[in-house]
């Protein structure tokens, strides 16, 4: 338990026991929100709100602490890019979040690609996805979200913004979705259009 929220650790070595971790990572996130919708759909007026963030890498595990008072804790980049990946999903408006080392090379899930982002206290910009469901639930209108949703981010990255902005505008109103309302606004904003960044147009989240 960390204040308001939970870390859970999903620990392997190995090419191979790395991406079944991933991989359980992932279905358990998924669990976790459809257990939080259960519990909310019968309670309308004292719901729960969850995001999730996954990340992957390297953490060192150990006691933290001093005198009598120790803890068993998780400490390294990871757990703290993991936190930041969360807080991301407010601004999107999603509600499960993984990082592209999460998705690298992982199959049989719905993941939406959300571009780079430059996260707070970060110098690299971190590629985000969107956790979506499981590639076998037969939902036609998720695969055309994405279709469509990756359609209007490669517009944006060639930086044609009328196109983009028309894209994710059609999107937010036939889904109401998140990402789609956040591209939407940037794309109408020059101001807020995210810059090249090595040939690659990065999101700021400079907040925590």
């Amino acid at each position: 338990m960390i204040g308001d929220a939970c870390l859970g650790l999903w620990i392997a070595a190995g090419a191979g026991g790395m991406a079944r971790e991933r991989g359980r990572a992932c279905a358990a996130a998924l669990e976790i929100l459809a257990a939080v919708e259960s519990f909310n759909a019968a309670r309308p007026d004292g719901g729960i709100p969850i995001r999730i963030g996954l990340h992957f890498g390297e953490v060192c595990l150990g006691d933290v602490g001093a005198g009598e008072h120790f803890e068993y804790r998780a400490v390294g980049d990871v757990v703290n890019t993991a936190t930041r990946i969360e807080q991301a999903s407010k601004r999107l408006g999603t509600r499960i979040l993984v990082s592209g080392e999460v998705r690298e090379g992982l199959e049989g899930f719905a993941i939406r690609d959300l571009g780079w982002f430059g996260l707070a206290g970060k110098r690299t910009p971190v590629h985000l996805y969107e956790l979506m469901g499981r590639a076998d639930d037969g939902d036609g209108e998720i695969r055309d979200l994405i279709r469509d949703f990756e359609d209007a981010l490669a517009a944006m990255q060639q930086g044609d913004w009328t196109r983009a902005g028309e894209g994710f505008e059609t999107l937010a109103r036939r889904r109401d979705d998140g990402p789609s309302r956040f591209f939407a606004g940037l794309c109408a904003d020059s101001g807020q259009r995210p810059p090249l960044v090595d040939g690659i147009r990065v999101v700021r989240f400079d907040a925590k």
